[in-house]
């Protein structure tokens, strides 16, 4: 299960990331998936 990375971060030391900035990605992150979720029924229903 070693499947590559479909995204490459450019962060250089996550350390200096804030917490703010990690929820802002997540959220963004579960945006994109529920509207991908959505296109997806979509399609199979037609």
């Amino acid at each position: 299960m070693n499947e590559p990375l479909l995204w490459e971060s450019d962060v250089a030391d996550w350390e200096k990331v804030s917490v703010e900035t990690y929820k802002f990605v997540l959220d963004q992150a579960k945006e994109h998936l529920d509207e991908i979720i959505e296109e997806s029924l979509a399609i199979t229903q037609r």
